[in-house]
């Protein structure tokens, strides 16, 4: 095959020049755009589209397209003003109610790596785990369930723009139980996360026929796509895009959308603060300031914090 030029232009103005073979792909296009834009992105979060503002597949054949396009950058990093909020920080429930949901064990689909998140996700926290208990009840404490389900309790999480307020997270995963019985255990849920894998169509499909009707109205909810590291080769075009992820928030309603790791690591960090920004944020409108005070008087009596369904 034989080479050819293309030029890339930026938002800001620039022009990238590469040369490409006549059987490379949108795709390694793109992995070649990454390294060169002017800020740290990765591959999955460029688009590349034609003169006129078309979306390019990412099997398509560059020269097929043109020898001229733009680059945009469809998902950047948000920056959150946590120091905005430290009366409603001050005000939460000492304990807070995360409701994971998604294919799993009890689906009969391919698991999305709920599991494998909350794991990093406690090892994330502050606290020290402390060990395994039959109750998990204790500070720090797990639990193995029967069915091979896991536990944690009371994970303290210190707030980075308020270093003397500190919430207990409470982590868990259900066992295998028929809808209705998994929706039992939602009463005091103060944030949904669905969660589905980048790598499986049919797991993010089943976002909107299934698990978003699990979800309580008025419960605010964030969407997590797991499994990341495998979107950094030249087959991203075979996950689910970006676009795809867009479309889907728009018809389900919900804002926020964060994609992580449980292999490398990577937005982890970011998972978290947006399933306890979207319980902030939550937390200053009347219905919601309302439904924590309600978690706050029932202290968990139940000790089923955090479910992952």
């Amino acid at each position: 095959s034989s080479k050819a030029t293309v030029i890339v232009h930026t938002i800001s103005g620039e022009a990238l020049t590469f040369h490409v073979e006549t059987d490379d792909t949108i795709d390694s296009l793109r992995l070649q755009v990454a390294i060169a834009w002017p800020k740290q992105v990765t591959s999955r979060t460029l688009c590349i589209v034609t003169a006129d503002g078309n979306v390019l597949p990412g099997s398509s054949l560059i020269l097929e397209c043109g020898t001229e396009f733009a680059a945009l950058v469809s998902h950047q990093g948000i920056q959150r003003a946590w120091e905005a909020h430290y009366k409603t920080i001050e005000d939460l429930p000492q304990e807070l109610n995360l409701v994971f949901v998604g294919d799993g064990r009890h689906t009969g689909k391919t698991g999305v790596g709920k599991t494998s998140l909350m794991f990093r996700l406690r090892d994330g926290l502050a606290s020290t785990f402390c060990g395994w208990s039959e109750g998990a009840k204790g500070i720090g404490s797990g639990k193995v369930n029967a069915d091979g389900s896991v536990a944690f309790h009371g994970c303290e999480y210190d707030w980075g723009n308020s270093p003397t307020t500190t919430s207990l997270l409470n982590f868990s995963e259900s066992s295998a139980g028929p809808g209705e019985l998994r929706m039992g255990g939602y009463e005091h849920t103060s944030v949904f996360v669905i969660v589905f894998s980048l790598d499986s169509k049919e797991s993010f499909d089943r976002v909107a026929s299934k698990w978003i009707h699990e979800v309580v109205p008025g419960i605010p909810v964030v969407l997590v796509g797991t499994k990341a590291d495998l979107c950094t080769g030249s087959h991203v075009s075979s996950l689910v895009g970006f676009h795809e992820v867009r479309a889907l928030q728009r018809q389900i309603g919900v804002a926020e959308y964060v994609e992580c790791s449980a292999l490398s690591g990577e937005g982890v960090e970011e998972v978290m603060d947006a399933m306890l920004w979207a319980i902030l944020m939550d937390a200053e409108t009347e219905a919601g300031s309302t439904r924590l005070e309600s978690l706050r008087s029932s202290m968990f009596a139940d000790g089923s914090a955090c479910n992952v369904m």
